[in-house]
């Protein structure tokens, strides 16, 4: 899985989640923007950041 490997194409965002081509370049430009994730040519390395931001949310998720 390419998620644990720490990296996703863009491709792997418009199968998983429906979305076009325009959709998800701008959703990976707009987490660029905010230093979520960074670019290696065709892969969308996930930065620290990100994985501690989703962490935070699921531990929200879990409180009662």
């Amino acid at each position: 899985d390419q998620l644990t490997e720490g990296h996703f194409r863009r491709q792997d965002m418009e199968d998983m989640l429906g979305m076009d081509r325009e959709q998800s370049a701008a959703v990976i430009n707009q987490m660029y923007a905010f230093g979520l994730v960074r670019r290696d040519r065709a892969n969308v390395i996930i930065e620290p950041i990100l994985y501690q931001l989703l962490k935070e949310l699921r531990g929200m998720k879990n409180r009662p």
